[in-house]
C-alpha cells in the first residue's frame, strides 16, 4: 500500500500561460475565480474539506487558484494547501510528489533523527542537488525550541509563543527530511514552484509575525485560546458537587474543592502552554468534530490523567506531548476507554482477547489497541457497537418468545 499522494497529469491549460498583455491574464484569473468560488460554494457546506475551508468558500476559491497553478485539482488544492502565518503553504511530501509527477527523481540516502541526506534529479538527469540537514543545523537555525536558563523552561518571545517548533523534538526525523527535500525541490524547479514555494514545515519553525488587526479564526480554534485565564494552584476552583458527595476537607465548603497535589506541582515546575499551542489544540480538537470546550478540557484532562480546570492548567510539556499524540492521529484516551468498555460487554475481557478481536475486525495484527489511529479507533468503535447492539437485539427476540 501506497502513501504517496497522487498528483493528476497536468492540466491542458493552466492559469498562468505566459501573455504579452496582462490585462488579458487578470480577465482570465477573473474567469477562473467565478468559477472556483461556484465549486467552493458547494464543497465548503460539507465535510469532507478541511475544517479551515468549511463555511470559507472564499479562502477556498484562492486555494484552487493555487493549486491550479501547481496542477492540482480543485479537491487536492483543497487538501493540500495551508495556510500557516497567513501565508498558502503545501507539505515537503506533497512537493515532492508534484515533482515526481513532472518526472523528477529523488533518494533519501540518509534518514535518521539526528541527520537526513536528500538528493534529486532533473526529469533529464542533468541537473542534481543534494542537501543534508542535521539537528545542529536547525538548532542554529532557531527552529527547536531552547532552554531559557533564567527560567529552566521552554523560551518564548515577546507575546509569550513558544520560540522555534515542538515538532523537532517529537518528529525530528520527520522534520529533517521536510528541510532538506522542500531544499532541494526549490533548487531543482524554481519555476514549477513560484506560487507556493514554501512549505508548512518551513512556515511553522519561523517566528509568527506580529498582526495590527485581529484574524477571523474558526470556533475550533477559539475554544481554547479564548478559555478562561490559568487558575492559581493556591486557588480554591468553585465546582458544583452532587448532593451526596461529602467534602474531601472538612474545613471546606461544600461546593468547592482543592487543586490535586500532582496538578499544583505541575503548574509550578512548567509555565503554561502558548497561544499557539492553545490554537492548535483547537484545531486539531475541531478536526475530530469536537468543539466544545468542556468536552476539550475532559479529553484532555484524560490525556494527562489528572484534572484540568482551563487552558491554563496545562503545561507546554504537557502541550508538546497531546499535540504529538494527535497530530500522528493515534487513539486517545477516551477512545481506548470506549472500545474497552463495549468489549466488556461483549464478555471479551482478557487482553489478548481482545487484540485478537480487534484484529478480525480490522483484518490486520493488533499488537496494541493503544497503537491503533484514530481512524481505525473509530471503525473499530463502530463495528463492536454494531454487534452489541446484535446481540442485544437477539437477547430481547429470544426473551419475548413464547416458551
Amino acid at each position: 500500500m501506497t502513501t504517496a499522494i497522487a498528483i493528476p497529469e497536468p492540466v491542458e491549460a493552466t492559469l498562468v500561460a505566459v501573455s504579452p498583455d496582462p490585462f488579458a491574464t487578470l480577465t482570465r484569473y477573473l474567469k477562473a475565480m467565478a468559477d472556483a468560488r461556484e465549486f467552493a460554494d458547494v464543497v465548503c457546506m460539507t465535510p469532507m474539506v478541511p475544517k479551515f475551508y468549511q463555511g470559507n468558500p472564499k479562502a477556498a476559491t484562492v486555494a484552487i487558484l493555487h493549486g491550479a497553478e501547481l496542477g492540482f485539482h480543485p479537491l487536492q488544492s483543497l487538501q493540500q494547501i495551508f495556510v500557516v502565518h497567513g501565508m498558502p503553504a503545501i507539505y515537503a511530501r506533497a512537493m515532492v510528489a508534484l515533482l515526481k509527477n513532472r518526472g523528477f527523481r529523488f533518494d533519501t540516502i540518509e534518514t535518521g533523527p539526528d541527520r537526513v541526506v536528500f538528493q534529486g534529479w532533473s526529469p533529464n538527469g542533468k541537473e542534481s542537488e543534494i542537501s543534508t540537514w542535521t539537528i545542529e543545523r536547525a538548532h542554529q537555525a532557531g527552529y527547536i525550541p531552547k532552554i531559557d536558563p533564567g527560567t529552566g523552561v521552554y523560551a518564548v518571545n515577546k507575546n509569550g509563543n513558544l520560540i522555534g517548533n515542538e515538532k523537532y523534538i517529537t518528529e525530528p526525523e520527520n522534520m529533517l527530511w521536510a528541510k532538506a527535500a522542500a531544499e532541494v525541490c526549490r533548487r531543482l524547479a524554481p519555476d514549477v514552484l513560484l506560487g507556493i514555494p514554501r512549505t508548512v514545515e518551513d512556515i511553522e519553525s519561523e517566528p509568527e509575525p506580529v498582526r495590527v488587526q485581529s484574524e477571523r479564526v474558526s470556533a475550533a480554534e477559539m475554544v481554547l485560546a479564548s478559555a478562561p485565564a490559568p487558575v492559581d494552584p493556591a486557588v480554591v476552583i468553585e465546582t458544583w458537587k452532587t448532593a451526596t458527595e461529602a467534602p474531601s476537607n472538612p474545613g471546606a465548603k461544600p461546593d468547592t474543592v482543592q487543586v490535586t497535589d500532582s496538578a499544583k506541582a505541575s503548574t509550578e515546575s512548567d509555565p503554561p502552554m502558548t497561544k499557539i499551542q492553545q490554537r492548535k489544540l483547537g484545531r486539531l480538537y475541531g478536526e475530530r468534530g469536537i468543539c466544545d470546550d468542556a468536552e476539550i478540557l475532559s479529553r484532555i484532562a484524560k490525556f494527562l490523567g489528572r484534572p484540568v480546570a482551563a487552558p491554563g492548567d496545562v503545561t507546554r510539556d504537557e502541550a508538546i506531548r497531546l499535540l504529538a499524540r494527535l497530530e500522528e492521529n493515534l487513539v486517545m484516551p477516551e477512545e481506548l476507554e470506549t472500545i474497552r468498555e463495549i468489549m466488556a460487554e461483549l464478555k471479551v475481557t482478557d487482553e489478548a482477547q481482545q487484540r485478537d478481536f480487534a484484529s478480525m475486525i480490522l483484518q490486520k495484527p493488533v499488537q496494541d489497541l493503544s497503537d491503533l489511529t484514530t481512524t481505525e479507533a473509530d471503525t473499530l468503535i463502530t463495528a463492536l457497537a454494531d454487534t452489541l447492539a446484535g446481540e442485544q437485539a437477539q437477547a430481547a427476540a429470544e426473551g419475548s418468545a413464547p416458551q
